[in-house]
């Protein structure tokens, strides 16, 4: 990073909920459990959510852009619910506002959605936009698995969330889009009922789909043996 940007990144503070907890860390960095500590220190400069869901989050972001710190953040779930409000409030106190990491697991996207494609109409996004879901179906695919127990393996290998329920049920897919859309289609367009519905949908008839495959599979194995 220093070679890219000139500049050296030095983590000053960082809020956690419980001291004892995180004493490994204190010769490191200082540890505090009083946001205000991080949000009325002049020298930093950059604050980088990492607490994941919705409060208080929102509030420690909304804190520190109208503090005048540039933030970062991977909060999916946050920027697909409140992204245009944060937008605009970073954009009101001339700040960054960084979230190219809650989109389709930090692969540049938004980035080159905005900068390479600005002056594209883009009418359709195509892509695997959720690793658990296409690893479940693979392994329903490939291996005949039924989707109880790919889902069960999954958390083995890294591919699903303590509580899949996001992924499973196309709400994860659904934030996904919307990240995605904040900057190039609809920046007001939030994930509803309707879309994750019909994901949801989709995702059945996947599941559906794989599992004749498969056993068509299978019965051609045996046929041949």
């Amino acid at each position: 990073m220093k070679q890219t940007s000139g500049e050296e990144i030095v983590i000053k503070k960082a809020l956690v909920c419980n001291l004892k907890k995180h004493q490994n860390m204190a010769k490191e960095v200082e540890l505090t459990t009083n946001f205000d500590d991080i949000l009325h220190d002049a020298e930093i400069k950059i604050v980088v959510e990492l607490m994941g869901g919705l409060h208080h989050a929102k509030e420690y972001i909304s804190d520190a852009l109208n503090a005048g710190k540039n933030v970062v953040t991977a909060n999916k779930d946050l920027m697909a619910t409140f992204g245009s409000e944060l937008i605009a409030l970073a954009a009101k106190n001339k700040c960054d506002l960084m979230y190219d990491a809650s989109v389709a697991g930090g692969i540049p996207i938004l980035r080159t959605l905005s900068t390479s494609y600005a002056s594209d109409n883009i009418s359709e996004i195509q892509g695997i936009i959720n690793g658990t879901t296409n690893y479940i179906l693979s392994q329903m695919g490939e291996k005949g698995l039924s989707y109880d127990e790919a889902l069960k393996n999954a958390p083995k290998l890294g591919f699903v969330e303590a509580d899949p329920t996001n992924d499973v049920t196309g709400k994860d897919a659904a934030y996904n889009i919307a990240g995605k859309l904040f900057v190039k289609v609809a920046p007001c367009l939030l994930p509803n009922n309707a879309i994750m519905a019909h994901i949801k949908n989709e995702l059945m008839l996947c599941k559906l789909r794989v599992k004749v495959l498969a056993q068509r599979f299978l019965l051609d194995q045996v046929q041949v043996v």
